[in-house]
């Protein structure tokens, strides 16, 4: 696999309007640092959640990847290319970003012009398919404002799915989801990773993430506190402490009963595995 995102050394910081004193008795703003040296690489098609607690820097990191902001100092660079050397247009070519609230990313008038807005050459075979994956396809004539919020969300994905890009951020997308909705989402999230896409998928949710993620980035303050597997994060108890979250339920479930689930394909099975052995004993 090819790197498809690479963050070497980066920080920012938001100016702050409360004056401190220096070393030399002189005022001088004092800045809030919101990330702290990242260096992280994501993979071309991996699913990676995203996750920490409320201002651990998630939305902060996303939009610099989006280049809707600029870090303070450090590089980036998406497939190889430093985003120094690129512009806007270039970027957004290659990343698509899914707001956490869809009505900041929705003007127009249909559900169809709103998908297809901005593209000049549209693939039919390709939109007829993102339509059906969002379960868009009996909704393109409708008003997007007389769906419900969390259909919305699937508007928002469908347009950025059929620009074809190659990484695509995710920023809180499940919140308001019902069972349904979540299913669709999942299947979207395999099509993804099927395209070889690269999905940056922050969120609070730890069952959904845990369930359909294959990596995790853990932050806390600002700082990495972890990179790799899901299932390892989540094991990690020192982790889950220090980045304020919480394990999923599954993972509560075989860590109190001492059951080794890392490297297996489904932990359900495996604890259904666990308590037939019980019943036969």
């Amino acid at each position: 696999m090819s790197t498809a995102i690479k963050l070497d050394d980066v920080s920012f910081q938001y100016p702050s309007n409360e004056k401190i004193k220096n070393k030399n008795n002189n005022k001088q703003e004092k800045s809030c640092k919101i990330l702290k040296h990242v260096n992280v690489e994501f993979e071309s098609g991996e699913v990676c959640a995203i996750i920490g607690s409320n201002g651990a820097g998630k939305s902060t990191l996303a939009r610099i990847i989006d280049n809707l902001l600029q870090p303070t100092s450090g590089d980036i660079t998406i497939e190889g290319k430093q985003y120094k050397t690129l512009k806007q247009h270039d970027i957004t070519s290659l990343v698509g970003y899914i707001f956490q609230n869809p009505n900041d990313q929705i003007f127009n008038s249909t559900v169809h012009k709103e998908i297809t807005y901005g593209i000049k050459n549209i693939n039919n075979d390709l939109y007829r398919r993102i339509v059906n994956l969002t379960g868009l396809n009996d909704k393109e004539n409708t008003n997007p404002f007389n769906l419900s919020f969390s259909e919305r969300k699937f508007i928002n994905i469908a347009s950025a799915l059929l620009r074809e890009p190659h990484i695509i951020i995710m920023d809180e997308v499940t919140g308001g989801l019902d069972k349904l909705q979540k299913m669709r989402l999942v299947k979207i999230l395999n099509y993804l990773h099927t395209i070889n896409v690269t999905v940056l998928f922050i969120t609070h949710d730890m069952e959904f993430a845990y369930k359909n993620c294959q990596n995790a980035l853990i932050l806390d303050n600002g700082n990495v506190l972890y990179k790799g597997s899901i299932e390892s994060a989540f094991q990690n108890v020192e982790i889950v402490r220090r980045a304020h979250i919480d394990q999923p339920i599954i993972v509560q479930i075989m860590n109190a009963l001492e059951i080794n689930y890392i490297n297996t394909d489904n932990p359900i099975c495996a604890l259904a595995k666990y308590i037939a052995n019980r019943n036969n004993h």
